[in-house]
């Protein structure tokens, strides 16, 4: 059976492909960790004003995390030496 040939159109790209040639993500020194560009920021402060304004009446407590960084810059930066009891993991499924 022969392949009938077709016209490249985005959805031959991959969506990560798109997100970073768009710069809605930007790669980073580690595979799988991204950073988010300036469209994706606005983006979530405008959900995250919206979702504290919808449940405001909820009294939600808001949590936030740290951002991670590359292992090697981590340990680049001595932490580990001076603070090795301070150091924790991350684990997700």
């Amino acid at each position: 059976m022969a392949e009938t040939p077709h016209a490249s159109t985005t959805s031959d790209v991959p969506l990560l492909h798109q997100l970073l040639d768009q710069r809605l993500l930007v790669a980073g020194d580690v595979a799988g960790l991204y950073g988010r560009g300036a469209l994706i920021e606005r983006l979530a402060a405008f959900v995250s004003q919206w979702i504290m304004s919808v449940g405001k009446d909820d009294n939600a407590e808001i949590l936030r995390f740290p951002p991670l960084i590359a292992r090697k810059h981590f340990e680049a930066s001595g932490y580990f030496r001076n603070f090795a009891d301070l150091v924790g993991t991350v684990h997700c499924f």
